[in-house]
């Protein structure tokens, strides 16, 4: 019997190991991944700020009438706002990622659960086993 158990605590006792090395994995990527979206979320906020800085500038050239320098300032402006679209895909990306590893990591800590249901089911049964045949 105390074989039997022993059998039952290693195959959970390494599943528990493939499990935790699995949530290891997804911790690592979703700080990865964090620190990917606060990277392009400073530079969706230099972006806006660059955009509006233009902006201000424009109007000041254009009160001036040098068109030369708004022409300029409409395509820094167009390019801040395209750099700043791209940052937002992204960090939509990014989001759906982490909402995917959450769901990963959900999906593991179940794996869990029955690991355990699983061994406490076997243990269960080769004690009930252990019980009938002292009862014989």
């Amino acid at each position: 019997l105390e074989a039997k158990l022993q059998r039952i605590r290693s195959r959970r006792e390494g599943e528990q190991r493939r499990i935790k090395a699995a949530q290891s994995a997804l911790t690592t990527e979703q700080g990865r991944l964090l620190e990917e979206r606060q990277t392009v979320l400073q530079r969706m906020e230099a972006a806006r700020r660059k955009s509006t800085s233009a902006q201000t500038a424009l109007a000041r050239a254009q009160e001036r009438e040098d068109f030369e320098v708004a022409e300029e300032l409409v395509e820094e402006i167009a390019a801040a706002n395209r750099d700043e679209e791209a940052c937002e895909a992204h960090a939509a990306q990014l989001f759906r990622a982490l909402e995917a590893l959450g769901e990963k990591q959900l999906a593991l800590e179940q794996k869990m659960v029955e690991a355990w249901r699983v061994c406490a089911q076997a243990m269960g049964a080769a004690l009930e086993g252990q019980e009938k045949e002292l009862e014989e």
